[in-house]
């Protein structure tokens, strides 16, 4: 997900940081030094992170759009949830740290604020896809950290990239 909104954010500020290398990868949108890797294609996944035996998986990859979720549920669990369960795996067997982003659409909205201990109740397969991921790397490592964020915004490349601007769009 590095050539994501928030990906392309986390690069640049972490690239700051001359203690560590960053390898970022990309599905789409590779450029800027980014790695052409599809979270989808197993195989390559492994003889990536065997190959670089990463200290830090972050994982911010996602299908993030909820009317693309509903109409495809199956691949939405793909990349949300089986694609974060195998990083999960291979993370633990490299032994990485693996820092997950999540959302807050796993809450239904009816009891904020939310605590890390709160019940969560997603209302739409976005939001079970990114809780399933969330216990998928429960189950599999302790060496996991999971953020869920409410909102993304921030320079886009285009302008349906973020809610903001979306919504910004249709008035």
């Amino acid at each position: 997900g590095a050539s994501g909104l928030l990906g392309r954010a986390l690069k640049k500020v972490l690239s700051n940081h001359h203690t560590f290398q960053i390898l970022g990868l990309a599905y789409s949108r590779v450029h800027n030094g980014l790695h052409k890797l599809n979270l989808l294609d197993k195989p390559a996944v492994t003889q990536f992170v065997t190959g670089h035996h990463p200290d830090v998986i972050l994982h911010s990859a996602a299908e993030r759009r909820p009317d693309v979720s509903q109409s495809d549920p199956k691949a939405t669990q793909a990349l949300n949830v089986h694609a974060t369960a195998h990083l999960a795996q291979l993370a633990k067997s490299t032994n990485a740290w693996m820092f997950y982003i999540s959302t807050n659409y796993i809450f239904d909205g009816t009891a904020p604020p939310y605590h890390t201990d709160a019940p969560p109740n997603p209302l739409n397969v976005y939001g079970q896809s990114k809780l399933d991921g969330e216990i998928a790397i429960q189950d599999i490592t302790d060496r996991a950290c999971i953020l869920r964020l409410p909102m993304l915004y921030g320079p886009v490349d285009f302008i349906g990239e973020d809610a903001v601007t979306t919504l910004a769009q249709s008035l």
